[in-house]
């Protein structure tokens, strides 16, 4: 980027010599400027617009709510996310078509309007968790925008998510004796006596499930995710030194290297290995499951149990870590979080931890003495006066 100046009939003119967002060629012509110090102070400015992309917002006038969502979808698809995945962002789409309109251009999308929007999805009775969802949805969609050079910057300022009021987490655990009934019902089996919709009572017997056993038991004693339990491999276990090697899937999207961790064994996973039947190096410790969240919700019905997702093996894993007084940056370590932050959730669940750091410390003034030591003081200065008394006699 530089500053020409050029000598005409009616005096100066100053022409500043640019490259664009797509790589083109530009000259912008300064207008009203007599000096050459008014022009350095109008190139300063203009540098510093262009370093914050704030020129020619959109570069596309044409683009719209709908084009800006759509590229988003597809480039998660090009990213490798699952089919899944992909499907429910199409879905998230049509609640900001509904209040936008999918022609409205992508630039006239203001802090205000984005408000009312979250707004209007509150009254609708909508989750908080999905509201601030299709709100991400929408920064990411114009983040991509800008990265395309479809924009030159997002047409809004800042974002204000929904807050949840409530106090209640997005996420559940379950109890050691919610544990103990699902895995003693997967392992054995029993009879179970249900109750239909029509309120007709259903009894049956629930046959051993052992690899759903193994599955969930697997998940309760690493707190590994869904993914990283289908990646095992034979030759991530070390039974001579007891360590579990899982390999992140979250990390190894769009180019990254797969991060791994290694997990401790514990009894219950030794003698899970020892049953599970042995296969090569490279073949899969647990085949996969298409139906994994399907039969976990039925075996939880037939245990007598409250819904849980089979990520919540994972919450199960860092709450009862946390509830037994082990610190939060060892479970960050255990469960791969990035940042300690993430486990700050599990805080709230070791008050017995946090009391007995406190407890540690007895911080008081000395007038707050017990009257023991007062009375011993007391006693104490009665002698030392005494003898000094004798000393001067």
């Amino acid at each position: 980027m530089q500053l020409r100046k050029r000598d005409g009939i009616r005096g100066p003119t100053w022409t500043i010599d640019y490259m664009d967002r797509s790589g083109k060629r530009q000259r912008y012509t300064l207008k009203g400027i007599a000096t050459e110090k008014h022009a350095e102070l109008a190139f300063a400015d203009f540098r510093l617009k262009y370093e914050r992309q704030e020129l020619n917002l959109p570069t596309d006038e044409k683009i719209t709510l709908e084009s800006v969502l759509t590229h988003r979808c597809e480039e998660r698809q090009l990213a490798g996310c699952s089919e899944r995945w992909v499907k429910r962002l199409e879905s998230m789409r049509e609640h900001p078509y509904k209040f936008f309109g999918k022609d409205k251009p992508f630039k006239s999308v203001t802090d205000d309007e984005l408000a009312r929007y979250r707004n209007q999805r509150l009254k609708e009775n909508a989750a908080v968790e999905t509201v601030n969802k299709e709100l991400k949805l929408l920064i990411a969609a114009g983040r991509l925008a800008v990265r395309q050079g479809k924009i030159a910057r997002l047409p809004w300022s800042k974002v204000n998510f929904a807050i949840d009021r409530t106090g209640k987490e997005a996420w559940s655990y379950m109890k050691e004796d919610e544990i103990a009934k699902l895995l003693n019902l997967l392992r054995h089996g029993g009879k179970v006596s249900m109750t239909r919709k029509n309120n007709r009572p259903l009894t049956f017997t629930f046959n051993p499930k052992l690899d759903l056993w193994a599955t969930v038991t697997f998940l309760l004693n690493t707190g590994s995710r869904k993914g990283e339990m289908f990646a095992l491999r034979w030759n991530d276990l070390d039974l001579n030194a007891k360590t579990v090697r899982l390999v992140g899937s979250k990390s190894a999207k769009n180019g990254k290297s797969a991060k791994s961790r290694y997990i401790p064994m514990n009894t219950a996973l030794e003698d899970l290995f020892a049953i599970l039947p042995k296969g090569g190096a490279k073949d899969p410790v647990f085949k996969f499951d298409w139906n994994l969240h399907h039969r976990f919700t039925h075996a939880l019905k037939c245990a007598g149990l409250p819904h849980y997702r089979i990520h919540d093996a994972r919450h199960t894993f860092c709450s009862h870590l946390a509830m037994r007084g082990v610190p939060l940056y060892t479970i960050a370590r255990l469960v791969g979080h990035s940042t300690v932050e993430m486990t700050q959730r599990y805080a709230h669940l070791a008050p017995e931890s946090l009391a007995n750091a406190v407890q540690s410390l007895n911080f008081a003034p000395r007038s707050e003495a017990t009257p023991e030591a007062s009375e011993g003081k007391q006693d104490r200065d009665v002698g030392s006066s005494s003898k000094e008394r004798g000393e001067v006699a």
